[in-house]
């Protein structure tokens, strides 16, 4: 996500959202990042991705 300045000079700033939520119809979609390289333990990044969502929807008061 981010900005580019309007005047055409090129100027701006982005950033990577790690974690997001956007509305969606009646209801929110949320995205979490994970660290998935080689070695990890996929079921545990599959969990610590499912607690970022569980946080994101904590945080904003949304019910999944």
């Amino acid at each position: 996500a981010g900005r580019i300045a309007a005047d055409g000079s090129g100027l701006g700033e982005f950033a990577v959202l790690l974690r997001g939520m956007a509305p969606a119809g009646q209801g929110a979609r949320t995205w979490a990042g994970a660290g998935l390289v080689a070695g990890c333990d996929a079921v545990a990044e599959g969990d610590e991705v499912q607690r970022k969502h569980a946080a994101i929807r904590e945080a904003f008061g949304a019910d999944a």
